[in-house]
C-alpha cells in the first residue's frame, strides 16, 4: 500500500511515523519513527498505554531504521499491515491484525506534492487484532496513521476511536501548516457507519466549524455534530524546527465522544465513543 510506505520526502531534518494503536481492556499506542534532523538524527519508538504516567521514549542508532517489503523495522520491533511486534522495556506485544478497513484513497489530494512542513494519512480505520500482551492473550481492535514532514503544525486537535456503543468508527484531525507565507488549514474527517463510509477535508467543498468542546462539519448533504470529553492525558514527543524532537504532546488515550450525523436535516444516526484518542493542542 503506497500510503503506508516509507516517503522519505527529504535527506536531512525530516520526520517520518507510523502510529499505531491498539485498543482493548487497556489501551496501548505505540510510534516507529525516524528523524533526520541535523544536530539529532535518530530513530525511535515511542510506547504509552493509559496506566503509565509517562510515555516510553526508547532512541535507536538511524541504521536500526528500515523499511521493505511494506514492514517497519527498528531493531526487532515491527509493523506492517497486518501484524505488530514489540519488545521494548518489560513490554511484549505480538498482535496479529485483519486489514479490512484500509483507506485506499488520499486525503491530501495534490497537497501531497506541495511543500507542507507536515503531512498525514490515515491507513487502517480499524482492524480486528488477536495475540498477546506480555504472554496474555488479547482480542481488540486496530487503528493505523502515519505522519511526515519537517515538524508538527502550529496547532491542532487529532480524534480517533473504533470503540464505541453503535460500532461506527471516527478519524477526524485539523492541522494549522505554514505554506510559504500562509498558513494552511487542512482537516480531515472519516466517519464509518453501518456499511457507509464518509470522507470529508478541506479540499472537497465540506466546512469545519469549531463549537465548545467539538465541532461540526457540513457538506451541501451531511452535517455531523462530533463533542469530546478529555480524559487523562500523557505527555508525548513531537517534531519541531527542523524535525527536533521537542515540542511536549498532551494525548488521551480514555477520553470520550459523541456523534450525531444528519442528512438533508434529518438525525440518520448517532453513537457514543469510549476509548477515544484525542489530542487538543489548540
Amino acid at each position: 500500500m503506497k500510503k503506508f510506505g516509507y516517503q522519505d520526502k527529504k535527506s536531512k531534518n525530516y520526520f517520518e511515523g507510523w502510529y499505531f494503536r491498539f485498543t482493548n481492556d487497556v489501551n496501548y499506542a505505540i510510534i516507529f519513527a525516524i528523524t533526520k534532523n541535523e544536530e539529532d538524527p535518530h530513530a525511535f519508538i515511542q510506547l504509552f498505554n493509559e496506566t503509565m504516567d509517562e510515555c516510553i521514549y526508547e532512541r535507536f542508532d538511524s541504521s536500526a531504521f528500515s523499511f521493505s517489503n511494506n514492514v517497519v523495522t527498528l531493531g526487532k520491533n515491527k509493523l506492517s499491515l497486518d501484524h505488530v511486534y514489540l519488545n521494548l522495556k518489560g513490554t511484549v506485544l505480538d498482535i496479529q491484525f485483519t486489514n479490512e478497513h484500509l483507506v485506499e484513497k488520499s486525503a491530501m489530494g495534490y497537497l501531497s506534492n506541495a511543500p507542507l512542513d507536515c503531512f498525514q494519512e490515515v491507513i487502517l480505520l480499524s482492524g480486528i487484532g488477536i495475540g498477546t500482551i506480555n504472554g496474555k492473550k488479547v482480542t481488540g481492535t486496530v487503528y493505523i496513521e502515519k505522519t511526515y514532514g519537517n515538524k508538527f503544525p502550529k496547532k491542532w486537535i487529532w480524534l480517533q476511536s473504533n470503540y464505541s456503543k453503535n460500532k461506527s468508527m471516527i478519524s477526524f484531525s485539523v492541522g494549522y501548516i505554514p505554506f510559504l507565507s500562509f498558513t494552511v488549514k487542512g482537516w480531515l474527517l472519516i466517519v464509518k457507519y453501518h456499511q457507509q463510509v464518509l470522507n470529508f477535508h478541506s479540499l472537497a467543498g465540506a466546512s469545519l466549524k469549531y463549537i465548545e468542546n467539538g465541532f461540526i462539519v457540513k457538506s451541501r448533504q451531511y452535517k455531523i455534530i462530533v463533542h469530546y470529553e478529555k480524559g487523562k492525558t500523557i505527555t508525548l514527543v513531537g517534531p519541531g524546527l527542523k524535525a527536533k524532537m521537542e515540542i511536549p504532546v498532551y494525548e488521551s488515550l480514555t477520553a470520550k465522544a459523541t456523534i450525531q450525523i444528519y442528512k438533508t436535516g434529518a438525525l440518520i444516526f448517532e453513537d457514543e465513543y469510549h476509548n477515544v484518542g484525542l489530542e487538543n493542542m489548540m
